[in-house]
């Protein structure tokens, strides 16, 4: 595994001499998250009520991020982590090299074990040197139980930006992407016993456009609202449930394949994600 990826990360990374300067950002935030309970049933007797599962050792926010750097005479890679310690303990931190830096931080909140969070990233290139950047906040998943005849729904507002400076050179294959995403997940028990999902994302990936002579130009996209994810108890007994909230920004500055079409931007970003994904394994076997 750690083989593949590292192949990986070195093609992404290969850049020729000639090519044009371009930079890339990325950055996201989450506010507080609102909890709200509905009483499906208000004649049944039963009071609505969301319990949260006591908080383990290190259950707060967790913070993951990664930067890299390639120039002629080096290839350099940095990771760096957080976790709180307890569901109320807040985090941040980050990393950087020459050309690119990643950073995060949360607040902690008992219950959930995160609060409002930010993610940002930015990924610098030249004629022989490149970036990328990742970083990724998350919690371990607020397990919960729900009242019978309960709906719950988990909202936040948030807001996702990407830019580039000048999107790519579709003759040298130059290419540059950045980004946000914003995730909420929930879980929980349906009647027949089986677990069902609500998810719903938000996010900005900046690739490129084009000018009005059919020049590739570097792009800013931007988005902002709010994200709100449910789940209805309908039993006549209490259920249990899990909710999650991710939030992440990547992007990267290098020569690569001949520049795609814009709508493949946002799997460019999560190969990103796939990539940081493999080298935790990879680093924790």
């Amino acid at each position: 595994m750690k083989s593949l990826v590292n192949l990986a990360i070195a093609a992404l990374l290969a850049v020729p001499a000639g090519a044009a300067m371009a930079d890339a950002y990325g950055s996201g935030g989450m506010g507080q998250i609102t909890i709200t309970l509905i009483d499906l049933d208000p004649d049944d007797g039963i009071a609505p009520s969301l319990s949260f599962a006591a908080g383990a050792d290190f259950n707060g926010p967790h913070l993951y991020g990664y930067v890299r750097a390639s120039t002629p005479d080096e290839d350099i890679y940095r990771e760096f982590e957080r976790i709180g310690q307890t569901q109320a303990s807040g985090i941040s931190g980050g990393s950087s090299t020459a050309w690119s830096s990643a950073s995060g931080s949360a607040s902690g909140t008992a219950g959930l074990g995160y609060g409002p969070m930010t993610v940002q990233g930015s990924a610098l290139s030249g004629a022989d040197a490149s970036g990328v950047f990742y970083s990724l906040i998350y919690g371990s998943g607020a397990q919960f139980t729900l009242s019978a005849h309960t709906a719950v729904s988990f909202s936040v507002d948030g807001w996702a930006h990407g830019q580039t400076t000048l999107g790519g050179d579709p003759d040298t294959g130059f290419d540059e992407a950045g980004g946000a995403l914003l995730e909420l997940e929930l879980g929980g028990t349906a009647t027949d016993g089986s677990l069902t999902w609500d998810r719903q994302q938000g996010y900005a990936v900046a690739r490129y456009t084009l000018d009005a002579n059919g020049l590739v130009i570097g792009t800013t996209e931007d988005w902002s609202g709010r994200l709100s994810v449910s789940y209805a108890n309908m039993a006549d007994a209490s259920a249990d449930g899990i909710f999650l909230a991710k939030l992440s920004a990547s992007g990267y500055s290098v020569a690569a394949a001949p520049v795609p079409e814009p709508q493949s931007a946002a799997l460019l970003l999560g190969g990103l994600a796939l990539l940081a994904l493999g080298r935790r394994r990879a680093r924790q076997a």
